[in-house]
């Protein structure tokens, strides 16, 4: 008996060995799943186990298996022993998942996706996301260890890559994207998002990294914004780096985004050595490279470039009712030809008298633009005529470089912002700096009627041609 005893006590304290499932148009249902030679058939059986912490799902490369994966509680649930979704063989498995969704993970954690190409039936016809993530618990739990990488995610009517939380700080921990390919789906490309709470952030230590997004058009929905690249909010530390998005957004007529990657709600983010062009709005507003938007703190974009956006390339703005902004860094990035149809190389913008704007450091930037008859009252730095109470907005040694005739620095009358050791320059048109109400043709008239390119009573900034 006490042999027996004992038994049972070394059987409970021992880990369960992983097993890794192997799935293949050639094989059977039927079958027990653990070889290649004894593959698995179809999607259903994978949905249809509680898969352990351990575990490995590989579909075979090269082949198309149709149907939606679906994983819960009940599946992996155990960071850093990651349940693992991928491919076997040569090439990635396709996960055709046809009007509905192609992978939903939802209150579970320990899951790593990789080396799969999941696509709908086509924006027009599939009516979900692509690859999609969701807690909703209870009690401001933290959710660990999400990996996806190396995955094509395409031809949803929805959201390519969509990762939530809503329940209060119930979110996510150690969150990393990357390689991905998303683009052709309706909505947006990839999107990170949590409960909009006053007292912290719900997901924390995102990294977004060599990820493409592009030529999700949005739709025509009065009420959201719709056709983003990449957007992450409610999110404490996050980086977004070596990524690329363009071509988004034509279809949104919302008057606020799309962008091509941003931030809005969020702290301590750092989107830096990525490129972003050619997005677009149907609206009035926004189509915009790069953006810090409302109730962004600590925040930096550094390192990018961006171009031939129908908005702003560098957006720095608040909206109504959002946590403070400020503390942000707009530095070593360069815009050409951006704000097309709306917006400047750099804009900022503060969207309620009482919401709090405050502190923006904007160095070393290089802003290039031409005249655009879409977009009359452009610059290559522009503050929005909007709500007044900016505080702190200084712009130092950047290069701006304006042809044609379009203004270098446009500021409406009872706004303000300090200018110092800047380089100006014009070609095939007049100088031009609207200032306060007010027409400079010359930095040195300009200086000599306001605070600007003084530092300590002596003259800074310089006109000089580049050379760019």
């Amino acid at each position: 008996m006490v042999h027996l005893i004992v038994l049972l006590m070394l059987a409970c304290t021992m880990p369960a060995f992983a097993t890794t499932y192997y799935v293949s148009p050639t094989g059977n249902d039927a079958n027990s799943g653990k070889s290649p030679g004894m593959a698995w058939k179809s999607v259903g059986n994978v949905n249809s186990l509680d898969l352990r912490p351990g575990d490995t799902v590989l579909f075979q490369g090269g082949e198309t298996f149709n149907g939606n994966l679906y994983f819960d509680a009940g599946d992996g649930n155990a960071p850093d022993n990651p349940l693992v979704i991928s491919s076997y063989g040569g090439g990635r498995a396709i996960l055709n998942a046809g009007t509905g969704f192609g992978i939903s993970v939802y209150n579970t954690q320990g899951i790593h996706i990789s080396d799969l190409v999941v696509m709908g039936s086509g924006m027009n016809t599939n009516l979900k996301n692509g690859i999609e993530f969701y807690v909703d618990v209870a009690g401001d739990k933290r959710f660990a260890d999400i990996v996806i990488e190396r995955v094509e995610v395409k031809e949803f009517g929805r959201v390519g890559v969509r990762i939530g939380a809503w329940n209060g700080l119930t979110g996510y921990d150690g969150l990393r994207l990357e390689d991905l390919d998303v683009h052709h789906n309706l909505h947006d490309g990839i999107l990170v998002y949590g409960y909009p709470s006053p007292f912290g952030y719900p997901n924390k230590d995102v990294v977004i990294r060599g990820c493409a997004s592009y030529q999700n058009p949005g739709i025509a929905d009065p009420k959201s914004i719709k056709g983003n690249g990449i957007v992450i909010s409610n999110t404490d530390r996050a980086v977004i780096e070596y990524c690329v998005a363009y071509e988004n957004g034509q279809a949104n007529v919302h008057c606020g985004g799309p962008g091509g990657i941003w931030a809005y709600d969020a702290n301590a983010i750092v989107i830096q050595y990525c490129e972003s062009y050619r997005n677009k709005t149907a609206s009035t507003c926004d189509g915009l490279g790069f953006d810090l938007d409302g109730g962004t703190m600590n925040s930096i974009i550094q390192y990018c470039y961006s171009h031939d956006n129908a908005g702003g390339g560098y957006l720095l703005g608040q909206y109504a009712n959002a946590k403070p902004w400020r503390n942000n860094i707009c530095r070593y990035n360069i815009s050409v030809n951006d704000g097309r149809t709306n917006a400047s190389g750099i804009t900022l913008f503060k969207g309620s008298p009482e919401s709090i704007m405050d502190s923006a450091l904007i160095y070393n930037n290089t802003i290039y633009t031409t005249p655009t008859a879409g977009n009359p009252t452009h610059a290559a730095f522009q503050i929005t005529e909007w709500n007044t109470g900016m505080q702190n907005i200084f712009v130092y040694n950047n290069i701006f470089v304006a042809t044609g005739g379009a203004p270098l620095v446009s500021v409406p009358a009872k706004y303000n912002a300090f200018f110092a050791g800047n380089l100006y320059w014009t070609s095939g048109g007049p100088f031009v700096i609207n200032y306060q109400g007010k027409t400079y043709n010359s930095l040195e008239a300009w200086r000599g009627a306001t605070d600007n390119e003084l530092l300590k009573g002596l003259a800074t900034g310089t006109t000089a041609d580049p050379r760019l």
